[in-house]
């Protein structure tokens, strides 16, 4: 059973409070800026940022970045947040659809075929035959790919699968 914690729980932080990881992508400046100008009129935001404890009284933004930004852009004093962790990180993103986590060693072919058609038709340029990729991925899995950079084994199958696509799988598949 979990310890009593505010993990999961709404909390109204002070701005200066959070921090932005440096690593985070920072939004367009158009949408920043439409967010804030809603935020200016409500005074509130109703889309609560993910937010870690990292000392006390001090957060780092795990995700909804944008938001945050966009409150600092509005100068508001406070915003909502929930209060998460590293644990929670990758519930939060798979449950908010900005991750998927598909296991390309357990994974079935049809499974595999599935995600692969999901993402060809969600990012433009993939140009491979899932079917095909999905039969190769699955006659060459093996335990020795969790011991290199995820999917790496990949680019030397010839199924369509280089370098460059590399970061988008790591999107919707692990490997473990």
């Amino acid at each position: 059973m979990e310890e009593f914690s505010d993990v999961g729980k709404y909390l109204r932080l002070p701005l200066h409070q959070i921090k932005v990881q440096e690593s985070m992508d920072t939004s367009d400046v158009i949408l920043i800026e439409s967010i804030a100008e809603k935020l200016k009129q409500n005074q509130r935001n109703f889309l609560p940022i993910i937010v870690e404890e990292v000392d006390e009284n001090e957060y780092k933004v795990l995700l909804n970045s944008h938001i945050f930004e966009a409150a600092t852009t509005a100068k508001l004093d406070f915003v909502w947040c929930i209060l998460a962790d590293e644990q929670r990180r990758k519930q939060i993103e798979i449950e908010s659809q900005q991750r998927f986590e598909v296991n390309m060693l357990t994974a079935s072919e049809e499974t595999i075929s599935r995600m692969l058609q999901y993402i060809k038709k969600s990012h433009s340029g993939w140009r491979i035959e899932p079917e095909k990729v999905a039969k190769v991925i699955v006659a060459n899995r093996n335990e020795k790919w969790k011991e290199r950079k995820p999917f790496i084994p990949l680019t030397k199958l010839n199924c369509g699968i280089g370098k460059t696509k590399l970061g988008t799988l790591n999107k919707y598949f692990c490997i473990n």
